[in-house]
């Protein structure tokens, strides 16, 4: 089924998610590393992950 729907859709119409890169065979590989729970937060609040933007 996902066959048919995907069928008409050109590769430059799917969308790989922001920090993520598209390798062969479908699967897709983190490019930026993974950011622990009491780490800072990436979006620059100072405060930590666990209790900015992981709610």
């Amino acid at each position: 089924m996902l066959d048919r729907v995907m069928s008409g859709v050109v590769p430059s119409q799917t969308k790989t998610p922001a920090g993520y890169q598209a390798e062969t065979g479908g699967s897709l590989r983190r490019t930026e590393p993974r950011v622990g729970r009491n780490d800072l937060c990436p979006c620059g609040s100072g405060r930590k992950f666990k209790k900015c933007c992981l709610r």
